[in-house]
């Protein structure tokens, strides 16, 4: 399985948290304090367990400077979204998409997004962004 973010945007995406909600229940966080503070604009991210690159923790790993390029990422936490206090009280800490195979894919997704940086002063976000042409999912059948 692997899950496409279209078309992102946002000012400083190592505030996203992401998670995935099958229709059995089970999760994957995807994306957590990962992508460094470098905007993103329009970056189409795949997120499959067989990336050749894990999402960086900073911007691009050749330079942190830069950000995010479009491409095929290892999903990447860098602590557990939980700590944050947002993610829905069924997330269970587990980042890897092939929690979800062999179960059944008919039903309901859910991909839950959250940027976890709160001004503790103003109770405003440190960030903001989109995705902007959805997401999508890509579920490979068994051999």
């Amino acid at each position: 399985m692997n899950v496409a973010i279209r078309s992102a945007t946002h000012t400083h995406p190592d505030d996203l948290d992401v998670l995935l909600v099958g229709p059995t229940g089970r999760t994957a966080i995807l994306w957590s304090d990962a992508g460094g503070t470098n905007a993103i604009t329009g970056t189409t991210l795949t997120l499959d367990d067989e990336g050749q690159t894990f999402l960086p923790d900073s911007g691009q790993i050749s330079d942190p400077q830069t950000p995010l390029p479009s491409k095929t990422y290892t999903p990447l936490t860098t602590r557990s979204a939980r700590t944050t206090g947002l993610m829905p009280p069924l997330e269970s800490g587990n980042r890897l998409l092939s929690t979800f195979d062999g179960t059944n894919p008919t039903g309901g997704w859910k991909l839950y997004v959250f940027d976890d940086t709160q001004q503790p002063d103003t109770g405003d976000r440190n960030g903001s962004g989109t995705f902007a042409n959805g997401w999508a999912l890509e579920i490979r059948g068994g051999r």
